[in-house]
């Protein structure tokens, strides 16, 4: 073989070589850059799926709650208008009705999904609670502002949310102000809601890995799974971290009944309203890699 055959054959040679190189590394960049491609798009996609299930999860819990609200202000609202109890609490002291009016207020009492009922007229201001008297209302204390403010200045109905340390208990209270034919008020009654046991309901029936909380529109958290947020008056700020102030600015972007989700520095992050009650509901899930290579 002549030399011009062995440099022919050895560049021939190193031509391969290269061109094999450069084979292996462009499929390994393409592999590289398609696997990429692909965790990108199924990151997204589980960002996106996991937004869509929060929001519906936001929704379900919304509707329960405000059906069990709305549902508690129609009786106390059939309450009020009762002819029997308006008479009652015009005189309290009329024995000729009194036996007749407990046994309707009572009939009422066993509606409340608490069972329990309060009542005061503001003849007498003693205030009644299921089986009895308990206190007489004094309208000069500070603390029995929500009397007055009631009695004269709700249409309707108000709400009084309010947390006893002693129970681990945060109650919703209903007070309906109740008027004569004239429309001149001349008591109030209602009801309490136990929201406690209905956000436990939530979470024991939530079998999820979502972090789910409601929380005011001062930002304090009022409902979770761990109560010490709620006893200890927590602010949602402060269990979001970095992504706190981004919450709370969307979630006062929010219109009644809204709901959204979007991703976020900890996760997809997903907030309603629940217009009822003046709250807001949030669900926030982590959301990493390993989601996305687990997704089917």
């Amino acid at each position: 073989m002549n030399l011009f055959s062995k440099l022919s054959e050895k560049r021939n040679t190193s031509i391969k070589r290269k061109f094999i190189f450069f084979s292996v590394v462009l499929f390994a960049t393409i592999v590289v850059l398609s696997s990429l491609a692909f965790v990108i798009s199924m990151r997204q996609i589980v960002y996106n799926t996991t937004g869509k299930d929060l929001s519906l999860i936001l929704e379900i819990e919304r509707i329960k709650l405000e059906s069990s609200v709305y549902g508690e202000i129609a009786i106390a609202m059939k309450m009020a208008g009762s002819p029997l109890i308006k008479r009652y609490l015009t005189n309290p002291n009329d024995q000729t009705i009194l036996g007749t009016a407990l046994e309707e207020i009572a009939s009422y009492r066993s509606a409340f999904a608490a069972n329990t009922v309060f009542w005061v007229s503001d003849t007498d201001k003693r205030f009644h609670s299921d089986d009895g008297y308990v206190f007489t209302i004094d309208t000069s204390d500070p603390n029995n502002y929500w009397y007055l403010m009631t009695l004269n200045e709700t249409e309707v109905y108000n709400f009084n949310i309010n947390y006893n340390p002693d129970l681990n208990v945060t109650n919703l209270w209903i007070n309906a102000p109740v008027f004569d034919n004239n429309r001149r008020p001349i008591g109030i009654l209602g009801t309490g809601i136990d929201l406690t046991a209905f956000t436990d309901s939530i979470y024991k029936n939530y079998t999820g890995t979502a972090s789910l909380y409601f929380f005011n529109e001062a930002g304090e958290i009022t409902g979770a799974r761990d109560p010490r947020l709620i006893a200890d008056k927590k602010i949602i700020t402060d269990e979001l971290g970095p992504a706190s102030m981004e919450v709370i600015n969307n979630a006062k972007k929010l219109k009644a009944g809204e709901t959204i989700f979007y991703d976020s520095q900890i996760g997809e992050i997903a907030i309603g309203t629940v217009p009822a009650l003046d709250w807001y509901i949030i669900a926030v899930q982590p959301v990493g890699i390993r989601d996305a290579l687990d997704t089917p």
